[in-house]
């Protein structure tokens, strides 16, 4: 018996365009006002990324909660950490040959 996933390309679509509202939300409509004329980003990308959010939910999870606990905390919180770090130390390097990109940085350590 094979354990196949069956990939549903509906919810990539949707979770496509939440990705580009999210997009153009944060560069006043990308240019083309008709759009977001027509389309308030703002009110929809939230509501669309928890509704797929909610189908994706797997009640499995409740079962070990620890276990899904630290799952997370591998897979996306110790990336995030990883990944800002080191934007931070090409930041500052850069900053050191006189190209300035981000911001000031904040020691709270």
């Amino acid at each position: 018996m094979t354990n196949e996933m069956q990939i549903d390309y509906r919810f990539k679509i949707l979770y496509a365009m939440g990705t580009i509202m999210v997009v153009c939300g944060h560069t006043c409509g990308g240019g083309i006002s008709i759009i977001s004329d027509w389309f308030p980003y703002g009110g929809m990308h939230l509501a669309l990324f928890v509704f797929c959010s909610g189908y994706f939910y797997k009640s499995e999870t409740e079962e070990c909660i620890s276990k899904y606990i630290l799952k997370k905390i591998k897979t996306l919180i110790i990336p995030l950490y990883f990944y800002t770090v080191v934007y931070g130390l090409i930041v500052q390097l850069l900053k050191i040959i006189g190209f300035e990109m981000g911001g000031g940085a904040n020691y709270i350590l």
